[in-house]
């Protein structure tokens, strides 16, 4: 993959990514927690995947609530890795690919667990 010395506001979130979400689930729980199966984490999961979106659609209307959801939506033991993420958007190299991977693991974990129901 070629890089650039620019980067758009919208390449930080796919730049080095190319996870197909269309395979993610969200297990719904009862517990209220941040356990895997919980709606905490899941909505989590599905606000990370709309973030996602508004970063590809370039648009700063879209991008703006998008990053407020996640922030909301983070669950504690996530928050601090979504806090860095957003700090180094616009980074290349280990200070967003780190808090980058550590957010999509958290939600592959959150599609690999089987839902409670």
């Amino acid at each position: 993959m070629a890089t650039t010395d620019t980067t758009e506001p919208g390449d930080a979130m796919t730049a080095d990514t190319e996870m197909d979400h269309s395979e993610m689930s969200m297990p719904a729980g009862a517990d209220g927690s941040a356990e895997p199966t919980s709606p905490e984490a899941a909505a989590f999961c599905e606000a990370e995947l709309a973030a996602e979106a508004a970063f590809g659609s370039e648009d700063p209307a879209l991008i703006g609530p998008a990053i407020e959801a996640l922030v909301a939506a983070a669950p504690a033991d996530v928050a601090p890795a979504v806090e860095e993420l957003i700090a180094n958007a616009e980074a290349q190299g280990p200070a967003f690919e780190e808090p980058y991977g550590a957010v999509l693991d958290y939600c592959e974990r959150i599609a690999a667990t089987p839902s409670s129901t």
